[in-house]
């Protein structure tokens, strides 16, 4: 399933939301993500049988070259997070997959 992030800047803290809920927020001085609030909010929100996607867009307030750079890190780290999460879910379905196979049923 496709996840849409919006990420604004407002008073110098960038802020992720898919619709009109808010995933986190960080501040530019320190740009230290919370990893808990991305998991509470999104990816445990989210259906494990269907593959992670998400797709980062810009509200239009990220306008400097620093903010832009700082969007384009947040677009490989979400990425970064679709691959492992659909690489360590598949491999659990495969190594399920192969044990039901392997194990007689009675």
């Amino acid at each position: 399933m496709k996840k849409v992030i919006s990420v604004s800047l407002s008073e110098s803290v960038f802020i992720l939301k898919v619709d009109t809920v808010e995933i986190t927020k960080f501040p530019k001085s320190t740009l230290i993500l919370n990893g808990k609030d991305i998991f509470d909010n999104l990816v445990k929100t989210m259906d494990r049988k269907t593959k992670f996607d998400f797709e980062l867009v810009s509200d239009g307030t990220i306008t400097d070259s620093e903010d832009k750079r700082v969007f384009n890190d947040l677009k490989t780290i979400f990425s970064t997070i679709a691959l492992k999460i659909n690489t360590t879910l598949n491999l659990l379905t495969e190594d399920i997959d192969s044990f039901l196979e392997e194990t007689p049923h009675l």
